[in-house]
This record gives C-alpha cells, structure tokens and sequence, in this order.
C-alpha cells in the first residue's frame, strides 16, 4: 500500500465516522454504513488515482520566476480536468447508489451541475462568504503602554 492510498484509508474511515456522528446528532437515526462508506471512500481514493498525474504536473510545470507564464494555464487546464473527473465520479457513484431511491426521478446531469457549482464556491465558503456574512480580517492593535 502506497502512501496515497494509506492517506486515503485514514481519511476515508474519518471521514465515515465523522459523516455517521452528524446523521445521528442531526436526524436521530441510526447512519446508513454502506452509503457513507462509499460516498466517502469514492471521494478519497478518486484523488488517491490522481495524486500520481497531480505530482507530475507540479514536477513539470512549476511556478518559477521565468516558467510561471507557461505553467500558468496548464495548471488551470489541469486543475479543471481534475476536477470535472472528480465530481464525475462523485456523482456517478451517487447515481449508482440511489438509483432505486423512491424521491424521483435521478437527473445526473442536473445533479453534476450542482456538484460543480459546489466545488467552484468551495473557497467563498471556506472564508465565510457564500452565505453573505460579513468575513473580516482579525486586526492587531497595538497599544504603547505609558511609563
């Protein structure tokens, strides 16, 4: 077992029981083991697959002084297509697991949009901001004592 792959076990097994501990505290039922399992194991170990073309890429194109302009848009292509496969297989496997659900009808392409548009909010939301909060930035003062 590499060292991507054990990385994505620890987190996969965090992950499930972070995501059993919420079910319970928010729904007062009993967790689904399987579906939290897998949706958590897919999500980990997808970029697990990935680690080795990501590491590449940072090898090959790295952000120096004279290459950063041609590093520049391979990174941003690289990080779309990643990221496009990524919520691909999040939402496949979503799709696979809920197929037989009685809520309706499942539209997976409906479904990757929504996904999509997530990953693309995920840093306003990580600062406070997708929710329109007011993020500010902590100030230190500095105060001069007299004597």
């Amino acid at each position: 077992m590499g060292l991507d792959t054990g990385v994505a076990t620890a987190l996969s097994a965090f992950s499930t029981l972070m995501a059993a501990q919420l079910t319970v505290v928010s729904k007062g039922a009993s967790p689904d083991w399987f579906t939290l399992a897998t949706l958590n194991s897919t999500y980990w170990y997808t970029w697990a697959l990935f680690t080795p073309a990501i590491i590449w890429l940072a090898r090959q194109f790295r952000f120096e002084r004279q290459a950063w302009r041609k590093s520049l848009p391979v990174h941003l292509v690289g990080t779309t297509v990643f990221t496009v496969a990524h919520v691909a297989a999040m939402t496949s496997v979503r799709w696979w697991l809920w197929l037989g659900e009685p809520k309706g009808t499942f539209i997976w392409s409906q479904y990757f949009k929504m996904t999509l548009l997530q990953y693309f909010d995920w840093p306003r939301s990580r600062i406070g901001r997708s929710s329109g909060s007011a993020w500010r930035r902590p100030t230190i003062t500095s105060r001069r004592t007299a004597r």
